[in-house]
């Protein structure tokens, strides 16, 4: 009798506890569809302090009221955590996690993935770039979109590891690769020709040792 009786006492603390707990959260229409859509997310949310004073527009703005705006939504950048949590961010940006995209560009075969895996902030992109402070600066370039430029390191960044990953496919000849690699060239004489010392050095020797490894 007394274990059931100390039992009830518990779970009455952990209601009024769990009441507390969500009686500061600030309503948002938001929730009224995502509670029904992604019940973990709200429920995640209003567990946190964050919940007491702020709402999804804070974080996300006010572009996305429905399913058919849901790619208004804005996802938070470092840039948008900094403005309340100024030293945490700059611990992070000061760490190695903050220069995720390197880890991306540096492998062959991100070019040839599919763009939702690896664009914006979605896919790769969703942890990768989070080092980057601006959301327009975490979209790569997508292609058939004109509009949008690169800085001419993420350019050639782009077009090298197209040719590497050439280079490690059989399905390309070797002339192939080699034009691939002369355009990656002509590339860099155009947008860097001050640099193609360092050119020859980081990727001709590059694509020697892979021809090398893969090829030869």
């Amino acid at each position: 009798m007394r274990q059931h009786s100390g039992r009830s006492v518990l779970l009455s603390v952990l209601l009024i506890v769990g009441s507390a707990a969500g009686a500061g959260a600030v309503s948002s229409p938001c929730e009224d569809c995502h509670a029904k859509v992604t019940p973990w997310l709200v429920k995640d949310f209003n567990r946190g302090v964050m919940a007491e004073t702020m709402g999804c527009a804070d974080c996300h703005g006010e572009g996305h009221t429905g399913m058919d705006d849901a790619d208004q939504a804005k996802l938070p950048t470092i840039a948008t955590c900094q403005e309340c949590h100024e030293d945490q961010a700059g611990q992070y940006l000061a760490g190695k996690h903050a220069k995720g995209l390197l880890a991306v560009e540096a492998l062959p075969f991100s070019h040839g993935q599919p763009d939702v895996f690896v664009e914006g902030q979605k896919g790769c992109g969703g942890c990768h770039t989070l080092g980057i402070a601006t959301q327009e600066n975490r979209m790569t370039l997508v292609p058939g979109d004109e509009e949008r430029t690169e800085e001419p390191a993420v350019t050639l960044q782009r077009m090298a590891d197209r040719v590497a990953s050439m280079i490690l496919t059989s399905s390309y000849s070797d002339l192939e690769c080699a034009l691939a690699e002369r355009e990656l060239r002509m590339e860099c004489l155009r947008l860097c020709p001050d640099r193609m010392e360092l050119f020859d050095r980081i990727y001709t020797a590059r694509f020697r040792r892979l021809r090398d490894q893969f090829r030869d």
